[in-house]
């Protein structure tokens, strides 16, 4: 390759910072090395094509070459702007020849799947080459956001591991997993300081001038994003510019308001607050840009958090931020456990000491974020999972590890994030494939429309407040009284619970349950509190429901004191070989987040009967994202409190009543020591009202308070409540 001098280099970038503005990349001076290491790393993987490399090798290395190529000239077309000029067409069929590999057709024979690798290469190899080829694909994310430096660092990883299968021919898998260990620990500190940063404060406009500056009435301003663009996103954003200006900035006004109500409601003062942390999923910037402006308004700043796409910066147990939808699930569980290579304790305390310079050194401007304002989406495709052996999993001694890694993260954060000073919003969206997941529906066909259920669940995003604040404060009158609750299923649910509650010592100024209106949590719809964790025993069953992305089915959940004993589901055959540890194992890391048990944190009673009915009458209650369908019924939370870091701040109800259980037997020892206090989870599972028989509320005298009785609310003065379930029949 012809070698450029550095004057020629810097009179180029000269140029491509006057020519490309806007939302091409334009390059800085201090760009200079990683352009060169960029482009000697092509040039020379440009002629792997022309080496004499180990044919059982050969099409694997040169799959992960043309993608790199191909790449590249997204690249080339962005820095010359012809990217701007491509039809939706042709941005369509160019994304559709860069991931056709991990379309579910083709997945189970690419070299992305770690089972199909294993049959050429051997489980160990096979599963780290299968590694390397998705941490390959993360250019794509680097181009796009114009970093050269991870850029150039890929594709040096990607060659160093190539000349030695090019010289060596039989390679070690071990020696592989050190290069890519190595590799990512030598990048820790500008990973782990980038992560950090791009949580609190806005050190890249990427999103924001995507959302900001471009013409939104032009649907291609999605595939500006750089990741996988489908029909949900591309159908939102049509949905969303036929709704008229009003409707988007009434569905703004409600996110935004209920984010600065939850600071009015807790008495913490947002103006002294400058930014505020999104997270959303591409396709709904017509909306967001009205959310910017909101805030905008009142002198905050929005910063959107990525989601993470290299291995360094993933977790095992759940990877937020800004992003597409994934384009195969299967594909993301496979390599859930990647980072397993990285559970190293050296790796681990790096990262720590590394994370701990990275707080210090942004620790006044973590101060001023307000916290996160996260839009959810659902109506998803169902994804079953399927068990896959040659996939990366955490042995018990990695899960000690980690648990230990994400303790000490938890302790070190609690220094620079003060939850007493911070909140939060949360509201979900439906996506235009809601309608195939209609199943059993009470409506006619033809009411089943994606404008029906988006008109739905505005209505139920923007309830009546005082309406439910009344009913919701009956609930609680009567549930202040127990000394424990018990619940149980009807017809084939198995529930059988008794939740210990907490007992208060001034009923007058005093409520063991909180009266949770539309603020940080939208919809509306709950009262909620904290179990004495002793004398909480019992079955917790649910015939269906969708947490983290899967479709469990007849989950058991027992308890014993608080504490989750055991589990299963019917997600996998009880006959194969796998069946009912894989059935462990999903729950184990899905529901459990790598624990083998953790505490009852939560016990609420949903109350937004207007949620329940509409998924009943459109067929789609299996498709409601956790924050809507634990409004719809009695649900239980695994792990830490709702209060998690901030149980001595006090809080009240809308009555003037002070929130007394904040605390269970695990989160007080905060007290003594802060590392055994938390979990860092908190997972909803609700039993909805037709598969509850009966939940009461029993008092020190053992006196019964009825107040659920087959799916209907029974207390008085609650029959609005039932109004929306009856009409249904």
């Amino acid at each position: 390759m012809e070698n450029n001098t550095e004057s020629e280099v810097e009179n180029q970038i000269k140029n491509n910072m006057e020519n490309n503005y806007e939302n091409k990349i334009a390059y800085k001076l201090e760009d200079l090395k990683y352009i060169e290491r960029i482009e000697s790393a092509i040039g020379r993987i440009k002629e792997i094509s022309r080496d004499n490399i180990n044919a059982v090798y050969r099409e694997y290395f040169l799959e992960n070459a043309n993608f790199i190529l191909s790449s590249y000239e997204i690249r080339k077309k962005i820095e010359n702007g012809e990217f701007d000029s491509l039809s939706l067409e042709e941005l369509k069929a160019g994304q559709e020849a860069l991931y056709a590999s991990l379309l579910s057709e083709n997945y189970k024979n690419s070299i992305y799947c770690p089972t199909h690798m294993e049959k050429f290469f051997g489980r160990k190899s096979g599963r780290l080459l299968s590694l390397l080829a998705c941490e390959i694909r993360t250019v794509l994310p680097m181009i796009y956001r114009g970093r050269l430096y991870e850029y150039a660092a890929v594709l040096e990883l990607f060659l160093e591991i190539y000349t030695l299968f090019l010289y060596d021919g039989e390679v070690d898998a071990k020696e592989i997993e050190n290069i890519i260990y190595r590799h990512f620990y030598d990048y820790l500190d500008e990973s782990v300081e980038r992560s950090i940063a791009g949580a609190f404060i806005p050190d890249d406009n990427f999103i924001y001038d995507i959302i900001m500056n471009s013409d939104l009435n032009d649907i291609r301003y999605l595939f500006k994003f750089g990741d996988y663009i489908s029909d949900e996103e591309i159908g939102s954003a049509y949905y969303l510019l036929s709704l008229t200006q009003d409707k988007i900035k009434y569905m703004a006004d409600a996110f935004t308001d209920g984010f600065i109500r939850g600071f009015k409601i807790a008495g913490k003062d947002i103006s002294e607050k400058k930014y505020v942390s999104i997270r959303y999923t591409f396709g709904f910037e017509r909306l967001l840009r009205e959310i910017i402006r909101n805030f905008e308004k009142t002198g905050i700043i929005t910063v959107f958090q990525e989601k993470p796409y290299k291995l360094s910066d993933k977790s095992e147990v759940r990877d937020v931020g800004c992003s597409a939808l994934d384009i195969n699930k299967q594909y993301i569980l496979d390599h859930k456990f990647d980072n397993v290579i990285l559970i190293k304790k050296a790796y681990l305390d790096r990262k720590i000491e590394l994370a701990g310079y990275a707080y210090e050194k942004f620790k006044e401007d973590i101060k001023l974020n307000a916290g996160p304002a996260l839009i959810e989406v659902f109506g998803e495709e169902k994804f079953n999972p399927v068990y896959a052996p040659a996939a990366y999993s955490f042995t018990d001694k990695d899960i000690k590890l980690s648990l230990d890694y994400r303790q000490r993260i938890s302790v070190l954060q609690s220094k620079y994030i003060k939850r007493e000073e911070t909140s939060f919003a949360i509201i979900a969206w439906p996506l235009p494939g809601i309608i195939k997941s209609s199943e059993n529906a009470l409506c006619n066909k033809d009411e089943i429309t994606y404008k029906n259920i988006f008109d739905d669940i505005i209505r139920i995003n923007t309830l009546d407040t005082d309406s439910y604040c009344r009913m919701q404060q009956i609930l609680i009158d009567n549930l202040d009284k127990a000394d424990f609750v018990r619940i149980k299923g009807r017809n084939k649910n198995k529930t059988d619970l008794c939740v210990n509650i907490y007992k208060i010592k001034d009923h007058r100024k005093e409520s063991a349950f909180e009266n949770c209106l539309a603020d940080v949590n939208i919809p509306l719809g709950e009262v909620f509190t904290s179990p004495v964790l002793k004398g909480t025993d019992g079955i917790l069953n649910v015939s269906e429901v969708y947490i983290g992305g899967i479709h469990f089915k007849n989950l058991i959940i027992k308890f014993k004191d608080g504490m989750v004993t055991d589990y299963s589901c019917s997600n996998f055959d009880e006959e194969n070989l796998n069946g009912a540890d894989s059935q462990k194992k999903l729950i184990e890391n899905v529901l459990l987040k790598g624990y083998k048990s953790l505490p009852m944190g939560e016990f609420a009673i949903g109350t937004n009967t207007a949620a329940y009915a509409a998924a009943k009458k459109y067929g789609i209650f299996k498709a409601l994202p956790i924050l809507i369908a634990e409004k719809t019924g009695p649900h239980f939370a695994l792990g830490d409190t709702c209060y998690s870091h901030e149980e001595d701040f006090l809080t009240y109800n809308p009555d003037g009543k002070l929130i007394a259980a904040r605390d269970n037997e695990i989160s007080i020892l905060r007290k003594d020591d802060i590392s055994k206090a938390y979990f860092n989870c908190h997972t909803d599972i609700t039993v909805p009202y037709d598969e509850i028989g009966c939940l009461c509320a029993v008092d020190k005298n053992g006196n019964e308070t009825l107040i659920i009785e087959n799916g209907y609310f029974v207390l008085e003065d609650l029959d609005e409540l039932n109004d929306m379930m009856r009409n249904l029949k």
